[in-house]
């Protein structure tokens, strides 16, 4: 009768397995906070009060999701644009606007839209491949250092 024990190997996968898991969070944690100082760095719309770019923030909602959240009010309709809408004064009140160097006053207007910044998504497809390569990276470095 011949004899094999893998207990040495299957030890030897288990710890692996938790080096795995251990890169792949660090990675993903670091992944989401440079995303998020990226974003903050944009020159893709021009900021009036810096509010929207101060609301961008990495989140952790579980083990292994991250997000990059910008939690300003107005962060949508600047990612994605707007389309013509019409902006009406309150209570009765005028809309004061700057239009070829004068000062205007009207009760409604249409404001023509504006176009999408997509600030946030050009960030993350910048980062997607630099997060792959990471993991790859961390991968090679573990499975090089198992002892098998």
């Amino acid at each position: 009768m011949i004899r094999v024990d893998a207990s040495e190997q299957v030890r030897s996968f288990e710890r692996l397995r938790e080096k795995l898991k251990e890169g792949a969070l660090r990675i993903l944690d670091e992944t989401a906070k440079n995303t998020a100082q990226w974003v903050k760095h944009t020159t893709k719309f021009k900021s009036r009060t810096g509010e929207l770019l101060k609301s961008v923030r990495a989140s952790r909602p579980s083990t292994f999701h991250r997000f990059v959240v910008a939690g300003a009010k107005h962060a949508g309709w600047v990612e994605n644009g707007t389309r013509p809408h019409p902006i009406a004064a309150k209570n009765g009140k005028f809309l004061r606007f700057q239009q070829n160097g004068s000062w205007r006053y009207a009760r409604r207007v249409m404001h023509p839209g504006t176009k999408p910044a997509h600030f946030m998504k050009e960030v993350a497809d910048k980062m997607r491949p630099l997060f792959a390569q990471a993991m790859k990276r961390m991968i090679d470095a573990a499975v090089a250092g198992a002892s098998w």
